[in-house]
Order: structure tokens, then sequence, then C-alpha cells
């Protein structure tokens, strides 16, 4: 584990912020709830079949006699047959259960055993005994209990002499089960566990998430200024179109998302000033944290402010730049520039909504580009854009994943680390982090990306629009996930386009 990593670990724990948790834990409900469904329903139908399977009726049948004393006569009559009474409750459970009663009750029913329970209870200062008799069927109840009646003088006789047992109250056969079918109960005691469960896991994995969530992680974790963040905008897809563009040009964009963008470029441009940089590399550790809008509105903002801007599409193997842009589909772009079939000048394609921006867009997907960014060609291309613009802005595939990044990195001056809210893994970001700290360029800033709004806010009161779901646009192309392992290494099918991902995923 790393410095960096025990103190991220370390500042967490030190400041714990319920809120998060529990915004982090309905968030991951409201993502997941049908399977948590699922579950609580399964242990929930689990329970209430094993209550019904495992289910076995009771019926008892009982009677209330008063107990008198054959023999005793006079004034302490009511007291001898209290006392006897009593003296019968303390040894007829041992009588009812020894031998001779149910040899007794057994050739009475006609059969080899009783299959049933006998007890006896009294009521405490009277001569009141009630007999119970407990079996799996009702008639079976009473007929043992009958039994006990017609069998008692010949066995009590001989402990405590002549008794009497008079009848005050008859349950009769009984009606129903002395312990109800609660299967419902069950299921409910069975979905409340579940739930309890789902609750204990939502909260170890809200507090054990290991994911960037504020600026302030990102400057624990980096060292490293924090340019700004970028909220989450939903937007509507208009008809007709497939895709639509997150771009501080467009007419439905949010001002708050332009707002973060302009906040950010001047910044950036700050940094970039005070050290006199001028070519910027943007890059994230993973696909899909939304690098390549960061550099499409980079570039557009600084050529708002009147600088004269180059966007350069070095994601060769998925390039996204010009659609992003909204440029129809070029059939030059850097690899035949690189190759000398085109000088850069005629490359460039001037962006139509401002001149001051000029795009050096990719052209199809080359499977090995090392063996074209690690030249002089490349090296002298990039010092001839410096000299024809102010800034130069590079999109990059993700620094985690391959090398690429690392090898335009080399030859840039500035990096801007872009990462998005709850996403990569600390190894993952940490992983890229070093790729580009180890090839020698200025980690100028990182910019933190699709903050969505707390469940408990619901918004960041900015107008119309509120934060929703942002990161999911354009197509990423597929960067291999190993699932083996558990990480993004292989370029297996990347560059593949799916029409059905088009609009939906962002780089």
């Amino acid at each position: 584990m790393t410095d960096e990593t025990m103190s991220f670990m370390q500042s967490r724990n030190d400041h714990i912020d319920y809120e998060i948790v529990l915004d982090d834990m309905l968030k991951c409900f409201i993502r997941n709830w049908w399977k948590i469904f699922i579950l609580i329903s399964v242990v929930s139908s689990i329970a209430y079949g094993g209550a019904r399977l495992l289910y076995r009726p009771v019926y008892t049948a009982q009677s209330t006699f008063i107990v008198n004393s054959v023999s005793s006569t006079g004034h302490d009559r009511n007291q001898y047959n209290s006392a006897v009474t009593s003296q019968l409750g303390n040894v007829f459970p041992y009588l009812l259960s020894g031998d001779l009663m149910n040899k007794l009750v057994a050739e009475d029913l006609g059969t080899d055993s009783v299959s049933g329970r006998i007890s006896a209870e009294v009521l405490k200062g009277t001569s009141l005994i009630t007999l119970k008799a407990e079996a799996d069927r009702a008639q079976l109840a009473y007929d043992i209990l009958q039994s006990v009646i017609r069998n008692y003088p010949e066995v009590s006789s001989y402990v405590i002499g002549d008794v009497e047992l008079k009848l005050m109250d008859e349950s009769g056969v009984p009606q129903s089960p002395s312990n109800p079918l609660r299967a419902r109960l069950y299921a409910g005691i069975g979905a409340l566990l579940a739930l309890g469960l789902v609750l204990i896991w939502l909260f170890l994995y809200a507090i054990t998430r290991m994911t960037v969530r504020s600026e302030k992680d990102l400057k624990v974790l980096f060292n490293v200024p924090a340019l700004g963040s970028l909220p989450s905008v939903q937007m509507k897809k208009r008809s007709g179109k497939k895709t639509y563009r997150i771009a501080v040009d467009e007419k439905n964009i949010p001002y708050f998302f332009i707002e973060s963008f302009r906040s950010i470029r001047n910044r950036l441009e700050k940094e970039l000033s005070q050290q006199g940089l001028k070519t910027i590399l943007v890059t994230s550790a993973l696909p899909s944290e939304g690098k390549s809008t960061v550099a499409t509105n980079l570039a557009l903002s600084l050529a708002h402010k009147d600088r004269r801007v180059i966007l350069a599409d070095l994601d060769l193997r998925n390039p996204s730049a010009a659609g992003k842009l909204g440029l129809e589909e070029v059939s030059e772009g850097i690899s035949e520039v690189l190759s000398g079939k085109v000088p850069l000048k005629e490359a460039l394609v001037p962006y139509k909504k401002n001149p001051k921006l000029r795009i050096l867009p990719g052209h199809g997907s080359i499977s090995s580009p090392a063996e074209l960014l690690n030249t002089d060609a490349f090296r002298a291309m990039l010092e001839e854009m410096k000299g024809m613009a102010d800034y130069v802005i590079l999109d990059t595939p993700p620094s985690a994943v391959v090398s690429d990044a690392s090898i335009i990195a080399k030859n840039t001056d500035a990096c801007v680390y872009v990462v998005r809210q709850d996403f990569a893994k600390l190894a993952s970001l940490q992983e890229g982090m070093e790729m580009m700290a180890g090839t020698g360029t200025r980690v100028v800033g990182t910019v933190l990306n699709g903050i969505e709004s707390s469940v408990f806010s619901g918004g960041y009161g900015y107008g119309y629009y509120q934060y929703g779901r942002y990161g999911r646009y354009g197509y990423y192309g597929r960067y291999g996930y190993n699932k083996k392992n558990g990480y993004y290494g292989s370029y297996e099918g990347y560059g593949e386009k799916n029409s059905s991902d088009e609009g939906k995923r962002g780089k």
C-alpha cells in the first residue's frame, strides 16, 4: 500500500461524512433495487415454504374439574380438597406419563402406545384442576383426554386415595389447532432479516469504497492542484438525432456546465501562462471517465477567449474528437500526417463556429499506434503545432489501460488528469497517475468529472436544470475488461462500434 493510499484512508477515517455514506447507500440501493427485491423475495419465500413444510398441527382437548375427597367430611372439607388438589397437581404429571397410565390409555384406545401428550395444571389456592391432551389429530386428542378421565381412579388411588373429579368445563373435540400456522409471520421475519443483511452490506460497501468523491480526495491522493469539478447533466435527445453533443457552444447546454468549464479554463490558463506551457495532454485512468469531453470543451473554452487552439485527437485506436465537435467524417487525419502523405496544415480542420479552433482528427482505427507515436515525425508534428497555436490540446487514451498516453506525455509540456466521481478504484487512479509522473511531464491539475447531486438534495438549484447522469456520451470503444483479473488491459475488440452504444457512452 502506497503512502498516498494510506494518507487517503487516514483522511477518510479521521472524518467520516455519514451524509455521504448514507447517500452512497441510497444510490447503491437505487442502482440495485431489483436485485435486492429478488433477494428479499427469495429469502421471504424460503421462510414461508419452510414454515409450511415443517408445520405440524397440534390439537388440544381440555377439561376442568373440581377435586372432591370421597372420605372427607366436616368444616375442613374445602381445605382438604384444596390440599388434595395441590398434591394431585404435583404428582399427576408423573402419573400421566407413567407406564401404568400409558398402558391403560393405550388399551382403552386399542393402540400399542399413546401418540400424544397429557398434562395437568392446578389453579393455585383452589380445588380446580385442568387436564389437557395434545395430539396431531383433533379426535385423537379428545379420545386421549376421555380415556385419562376414565382411568385416573385406578392410577391415583395408590397415591392419594379416593378422589372424585367433578366436571366443570369441557372443550369437546378441538375445532382448530392450538398452534396456528404462521407462515406469513415467518415470511415477514425472513424479509426483515434479508433487509437487515442488505443494509449491513450497503453500509460496509459505502464506508469501504476506495473511490474519489470530492476535490479534497484528489488533493490528498495526488497532491496536485484541483482545477475544478464538472457537474452531471441530463440531456434530452433531440428528435431525429442519433446522438447529442455535450459542448459549451451548444444552445441546450445548462449554464452551470458552461460556467464550470470557464472556471477550469481560467485556472488552467493561469498555470500554463506562469510556466510557459503550451501542449496539454488530457487523459484519465480508465475509459468512460469523460476525458474526451473535457479535452473538447477545454479547447472550445480557450478558443472562446480568443486563443488560437489546436485540438489533436491522439486516441488513434478509437478517435472521437471529430464526432464530439459535430464534424463530418474526414478522410485524412493524424496517421496520414505522420506517414508523410498529407502536410499538417492540410489535415487541420477549422471549426465552423469558431475559426480560432482547429482540429487534427483521427482517421480510422490503428491497432498499434505506438509505432507512429514513438517517432521523430510525431515529435516534429508536435513542435509544428506549437508554432501554429497558443495552446495544443491532446486527447489521449486512458493512461492506466495502454502505454499510448505515456509515450505522448514524454513530448508534451503538461497533463490534465480527469477523474470521474465514484468510478475508478484507487489502484487504477494511482497507476494512471504514476504512468504520467514517470514521463517527466508536469501534471498541472485534476478535473473531477460527473459530480452527481445528493439523494437528499435532489439537485443543486441551477434553475430548470438539475444534476443528472453525465459521462454517457458518444462512443468510447471497448478497452477489453478482463473479467478474470478484474482490470482493463486487453484491447480485444477495441474500436468496433456498436450502433446501440451511440450517444450513450463517453470516453
